[in-house]
């Protein structure tokens, strides 16, 4: 005895062009979407582990190297400024009045420098070109969270920790400007190449390095003083980031400085991404409102076709649910069919295509985990199937109300 599946297999296979047209619709709606939502998907997350991954709410550098330390935080570019460590004192004291309280309160719950540099691609360095930041383990929040050994809560001097692109593991040796470093730890992957390609280290151990060789610094500024790159800073819950980073600008005196907003730096990225991104989900949308249309003319047409066939079933005994099942039961095979291609697809191009995508973006992004993609393969294929079901739900009513009588006469 054949099944309602079966039956509708068979209608499948005796329309073999209409049934590949209907799935090769879905599937190209199907895998844009998938494509563009997961893209979509990685980027969020990279954004929002990346803003987590600095640890800090605002970013206080020289005013002159603002743009430039904006962009090194979006695609990861290493960069060197300089200023007076005592800046950290002035922000530290920073205060603001506060409306409600009716008094001034300090608008900084934390700060802490940190010191940059660049490795020499000459013999005296393992690893050239690469970013050194030196930072102080003391008061530090936002390179020792991200230790990948949980056992592992600080460094000492002559120990490294290394970003997680670079190939050195714990225990390794690396040598830089002719010192031994020992790789305490590596840290856990962010996705931001400025820290992932890096190397970090005691804040002191750094500062050596570049007295000794002779790294240079700007006219206003010695090694006999504390030299910092950039202060990282958690702000007040009092008063809003972007007030904070004003307050610090106007309130320190002996350097012109700005703060970067980090969150800020991380939306304007996103916005211009998702720009992009929307711009081909609308178009997925568009192909999927077509292949709706088309999957509810070409079932419109297949029930014309089939209306003394339609008329024989109701006569020989078939209720009207089982004629109104096989119709839907025919779309919802079509619909699995060219949904499961289209994510097959659209998964393939997606990674094959990572490294590609990465480079047009120009921000290294976090790639979606297995529940993420798993969800979001559920949710496409569960759409694809619906589609076909909700195309073809107009012609299977219509197909299960005729009357056998009718639908006989119309047929001959």
């Amino acid at each position: 005895m054949i099944s309602l599946a079966g039956l509708a297999r068979k209608n499948i296979r005796h329309n073999l062009f209409r049934s590949i047209a209907i799935v090769l619709g879905v599937a190209a709606a199907t895998g844009t979407i998938f494509s563009v939502s997961a893209v979509m998907q990685s980027v969020r997350t990279s954004l929002t582990r990346n803003a987590d991954r600095l640890g800090s709410d605002l970013i206080v550098v020289p005013w002159e190297y603002k743009k430039k330390a904006e962009a090194a935080m979006a695609d990861g570019t290493p960069i060197t400024f300089y200023m007076a460590g005592s800046v950290l004192g002035e922000i530290n004291n920073v205060e603001k009045f506060h409306p409600k309280l009716k008094r001034k309160a300090k608008v900084v719950e934390s700060a802490s420098p940190q010191l940059f540099h660049i490795s020499s691609e000459a013999g005296c360095c393992d690893i050239g070109n690469k970013l050194l930041v030196g930072f102080k383990p003391a008061n530090d929040f936002s390179v020792l969270p991200w230790l990948k050994n949980s056992n592992n809560t600080s460094i000492k001097n002559g120990e490294v920790l290394v970003g997680s692109n670079l190939p050195h593991q714990q225990g390794f040796r690396v040598q830089l400007y002719n010192r031994t470093f020992i790789v305490a730890d590596k840290l856990e992957a962010s996705g931001n190449a400025f820290f992932d390609n890096s190397i970090f280290m005691v804040y002191d151990d750094l500062k050596d390095l570049m007295i000794k060789s002779s790294a240079p610094l700007p006219d206003n500024l010695s090694w006999d003083q504390e030299i910092v790159s950039a202060i990282m800073v958690r702000t007040s819950p009092l008063f809003s980031t972007q007030v904070i980073a004003n307050q610090i600008g106007h309130d320190v005196k002996s350097i012109n400085v700005k703060g970067i907003v980090t969150k800020q730096v991380q939306t304007s990225i996103g916005k211009q991404i998702f720009m992009l991104l929307r711009a081909v989900f609308l178009a997925g949308c568009v192909l999927w409102v077509i292949s709706f249309l088309l999957i509810a003319i070409i079932f419109s047409m297949i029930v014309n076709e089939r209306i003394r066939e339609m008329g024989l079933l109701r006569a020989m005994g078939a209720r009207r649910s089982t004629i109104f099942r096989l119709t839907v039961t025919e779309a919802s095979l079509l619909s699995f069919a060219g949904g499961s291609l289209g994510i097959i697809i659209g998964g393939a191009m997606f990674f094959a295509l990572r490294n590609h995508i990465e480079t047009s973006f120009a921000i290294p992004f976090q790639w979606p985990g297995v529940s993420q993609f798993s969800l979001l393969v559920a949710v496409c294929l569960g759409l694809g199937v619906l589609t076909g079901v909700c195309a073809a739900l107009l012609p299977a009513i219509r197909c299960s109300l005729m009357d056998p009588d009718k639908a006989l006469l119309k047929g001959e």
